[in-house]
Formats: C-alpha cells, sequence, structure tokens
C-alpha cells in the first residue's frame, strides 16, 4: 500500500519540478507506449556536405525525439499530480514497476526516473554511437545509440568483437524503438544514477536542464569513461548552432 506523504515532503519534491508544455495531455497507462509516427529507415546522406549532413540528421531525428519525450513528460506530470492528491494507486503501480522500482511508493528515486533528457544531449550521442546514422548497427538495425543485448540472435554481431564475447548489438523495428530504449536505460539502469541526481539538483535549483553538465553521469555509457564524456561535451558545444536551427519541436520548460 503506499504511504501518505506530510505536506511539508510534498513540498519539498515538487520545488523546481519544471515540465515541457505540451499541447494537450494523454493520459496513458505506463505500458501504452504506442506513437502515430513510426519511423524505419534513416536518410541517406549521400553527397551532402558535412554540414549538411549535419542538419539532415537533426532535423530528422528530433521530431521523434519529441515524440518519446512527450510520453515521459505525461508521465511525469500524472505522477506529481496522483502524489499530491493521493490517488492514482494502480497506475503508480505500474508505473514504479516500468522504471524498475520494487518500492512503488519510493516517490523521491520515481521522480528522479521519471523525467526527460535535453534534446542536445540525445542528439549529439545519437550522432556519436551511430556515426551521424552511417552505422553497419543504425542502418540494418536502426540501433541509434549501441545498445547491447544478451541473447543469442537477438541482434547484429559486431565484426570486431572479442572471442569468448557473445553480446550483439540490438535490433530495432523502427526509430522510435531504438529512442524509448535508450531513455530507458538512463532512466532505470544503475550506471547512471549519477546523471539522474544531477538531473533532479538541476530541478530543485529551478535550473534548465544542461546537456554538458548531464553528459558528465555517461563515463559508464562507454569503457573510455571521462574521455568519452569529454567528446560528448565536445561535440554538443560544436553543433550546438546547428541543432537550436534544425529542431523541429524545441522544448520549453515551465511550471506544472
Amino acid at each position: 500500500m503506499i504511504k501518505l506523504f506530510t505536506a511539508t515532503l510534498l513540498v519539498s519534491l515538487l520545488i523546481g519540478c519544471t515540465e515541457t508544455r505540451l499541447s494537450h495531455h494523454t493520459d496513458t497507462v505506463p505500458s501504452d507506449l504506442q506513437q502515430p509516427h513510426q519511423v524505419n529507415e534513416l536518410p541517406s546522406s549521400q553527397g551532402l556536405s558535412t554540414v549538411d549532413k549535419k542538419k539532415r540528421f537533426f532535423a530528422f531525428l528530433s521530431p521523434f525525439i519529441q515524440q518519446e519525450t512527450n510520453i515521459i513528460v505525461n508521465q511525469r506530470n500524472r505522477l506529481i499530480k496522483a502524489i499530491n492528491q493521493q490517488n492514482d494507486l494502480p497506475w503508480l503501480n505500474a508505473l514504479a514497476s516500468q522504471y524498475q522500482l520494487t518500492e512503488s511508493n519510493d516517490y523521491p528515486e520515481l521522480l528522479r526516473r521519471v523525467d526527460i533528457l535535453p534534446i542536445e544531449l540525445i542528439l549529439s550521442q545519437s550522432a556519436n554511437e551511430s556515426m551521424w546514422g552511417e552505422s553497419r548497427f543504425a542502418r540494418k538495425g536502426n540501433n541509434l545509440f549501441g545498445q547491447w543485448c544478451s541473447t543469442q540472435h537477438c541482434g547484429i554481431i559486431p565484426l570486431n568483437r572479442t572471442p569468448g564475447k557473445t553480446h550483439e548489438v540490438a535490433m530495432f523495428k523502427h526509430i522510435n524503438a531504438s529512442i524509448r530504449s535508450y531513455l530507458h536505460n538512463i532512466n532505470t539502469h544503475p550506471a547512471y544514477q549519477k546523471l539522474r541526481i544531477l538531473r533532479s539538483q538541476l530541478r530543485h535549483l529551478h535550473r534548465p536542464l544542461n546537456a554538458e553538465i548531464l553528459a558528465t553521469g555517461l563515463e559508464n555509457y562507454s569503457e573510455r569513461g571521462k574521455d568519452y564524456v569529454a567528446e560528448i561535451q565536445a561535440m554538443i558545444r560544436l553543433n550546438n548552432p546547428l541543432m537550436q536551427n534544425t529542431l523541429v519541436f524545441p522544448t520549453r520548460e515551465s511550471s506544472p
């Protein structure tokens, strides 16, 4: 059974919980992740200049990132309302399960997990991991973030896989599924707890979710550790003007 929160604790949890404004509120259960637009093929950048290739990549991917982001925004808005009003308990239990929490009344941790990432961070990581959408894994498996799977025949076998290793690179039916899996990974895996804590701290300080700051929580994403973080941060800085000029649905923060 979900325990009641004191008014003081509720206030402390909700301070700084600014949200992306949506044109409508989708009142779905956590498992309902259907989207109206799903694409299973990346556009070709053959013959394009480097700048045009980047622009095309950002412009193509940004609306699909926003679709998946909107799901999380809707969940977070409903989560905050449910905590504040102490209702919607079956949905809260389902949400906690989706975000891999054993205690459905661990509201602080649930709020840390049910949250978005800056689109600049997502775009930079996807560009890095997929070689701007040109990698074998991106082309054959819609895998934009280099995610692995461990079951035999679950994906694509890396050509340079170390002898004795059994991992494969995951395959996804469409672009949305790749983005959705990446966001779920960042929001639930213990390796990215640091990023989630940093994000929560920014919320409580009423500060925007800064892509470069949150990138410091990605040390465990690659064996390269801090060097990988520095590379992602450099990509964010270098490509930020292009990203801002090509974003179809820029994120806006406002109080719920």
